[in-house]
């Protein structure tokens, strides 16, 4: 656990000066640096490498998790800041190395923001993560509301990324988080980006630490949505019970108390479904009946639920000594039959406390809708010629884009009128011990060949024509 104290905080970013790194990670990035902090791995390693960056021990320590040696890194930043930053319980010291206890400065919109290491990446020596930053925190993050002088409330704020950015605008903000080792790392961050005068983060869970008469502009929540099982490891931050909604439903149940007139909440979730139904939304429908308010839906993704299986058993191994892959699918296939779900949505929901709107939840559907017996219906006529390492795509003699092998195979049998299903049974056979399907075996054809589809139906080649 670090050690939260302004001595520290100052010498971290006395170094973070020192090295230029928000600037010079700026300009390396680009256009990513305003969509996700995190980064490939080997692709930024290279970069770091060919540029001759220099402070590179500092940065790759900072950045990425890796170990500097002591003597150089002394060069770029003095024993003193390194002791520093050994007695705050970033990193300590290896033999004749520096390393860090799992915790690296990520930047994203100019806000420092001290993390865990992403579980994919090799130098990370704890996967089963207290502090975490996501696709999940990103999306969210993108829709922090600006308004002056606003009070807001983010619930379980792990790092802090939400608060941080609504204190741009905001006259007051109050971070909740649960976890005593996250609360830590959240009160780092406040201090690291001065903001202690704005923010408050209090040590609780969810509204138990809010008074009665505090009032909110904005709520908001990235809350722990994984549907899963009880007798497995797997991180707080991402655990949300059998269903995924034990969380979620206790922060939508008292937004009524907490909301001003007016106001909003901002909640990012993963919620199961059915091919037609988020199951979540039945839930919402009531609550926005019973209170009077107006909900906005954006369904951003809706992955088969087989596909989502393999990419969780795959992260929870990660996470467990001894791991039953065998078991666990089991059981959590079992949980998805019993409650009917085909499929895992990722969704954004805006929640508004105004009369003056009409009720009920609508829905702005962005996702893919081909579904598994969906069939296609060519809108025109098409060939295909090989063109070097690709295949050219014309309809009615026209040419429409480029495809690859699989995509060949894909339209080949769309155009025998296959079922999506089908398709994968097809080709799963044909490409089951190519290596880049070998990991999430034929989950991974599936999301394939419904994402082709949807393309093909983009450019006006195919249109879907039979879902049942």
């Amino acid at each position: 656990m670090i050690h939260m104290d302004e001595k520290y905080v100052n010498n971290l970013n006395d170094i973070l000066d020192k090295i230029d790194y928000i600037y010079i990670l700026k300009n390396i990035r680009g256009i990513w640096d305003f969509t996700d902090p995190w980064f490939d791995f080997d692709g930024m390693l290279s970069v770091l490498e060919y540029l001759k960056i220099p402070n590179q021990e500092s940065i790759k320590l900072l950045y990425m998790g890796i170990p500097a040696n002591l003597s150089e890194l002394s060069k770029e930043l003095g024993k003193e800041s390194i002791d520093n930053m050994v007695e705050s319980g970033i990193w300590y010291y290896d033999e004749g190395f520096v390393k860090t206890n799992n915790l690296i400065v990520l930047v994203y919109q100019g806000i420092k923001i001290l993390t865990e290491i992403n579980p994919h990446f090799n130098t990370c020596i704890n996967r089963n993560t207290d502090v975490y930053i996501g696709i999940d925190s990103l999306r969210l993050a993108e829709n922090i509301q600006f308004k002056r002088n606003s009070v807001v409330l983010d619930l379980c704020s792990g790092t802090g990324i939400q608060g941080l950015l609504a204190a741009r605008s905001a006259k007051k903000v109050i971070s909740v988080e649960i976890n005593p080792a996250t609360v830590n790392v959240t009160k780092f961050n406040v201090a690291l980006n001065e903001l202690n005068d704005l923010i408050d983060v209090r040590l609780g869970d969810l509204y138990t630490v809010i008074k009665v008469d505090e009032k909110f502009d904005f709520i908001y929540a990235n809350p722990p949505f994984i549907p899963m099982i009880d007798d497995v490891e797997y991180p707080i931050c991402g655990a949300g019970g059998e269903d995924g909604l034990i969380v979620l439903k206790q922060i939508v149940e008292q937004l009524d108390k907490h909301l001003k007139d007016g106001g909003q909440s901002i909640i990012f979730c993963q919620c199961i479904g059915d091919a037609k139904h988020v199951f979540f939304n039945e839930f919402l429908e009531e609550y926005s009946q019973k209170y009077n308010y107006r909900i906005n839906c954006v369904i951003k993704e809706r992955l088969p639920y087989e596909f989502q299986l393999e990419l969780l058993t795959e992260l929870t191994g990660k996470f467990n000594n001894n791991f039953d892959e065998i078991k666990f699918k089991g059981k959590m296939k079992d949980i998805y039959d019993s409650m009917g779900a085909t499929y895992l949505y990722t969704l954004l929901y805006k929640i508004s406390k105004s009369k003056g709107f009409d009720t009920g939840v609508s829905i702005l559907n962005q996702s893919n809708q081909w579904d598994l017996n969906s069939k296609s219906e060519f809108l025109g006529t098409v060939s295909i010629s090989e063109d070097k390492n690709s295949f050219e795509l014309n309809l009615n003699k026209d040419r429409v884009g480029f495809v690859d092998s699989e995509a060949k195979d894909i339209i080949s049998l769309l155009l025998k009128g296959y079922k999506v299903a089908e398709i994968a049974d097809e080709l799963y056979e044909k490409y089951k011990n190519d290596e880049k399907y070998l990991k999430y075996k034929k989950a991974a054809f599936i999301c394939s060949i419904l994402d082709t589809c949807s393309k093909l139906e983009q450019l006006g080649v195919i249109r879907q024509v039979e879902v049942i």
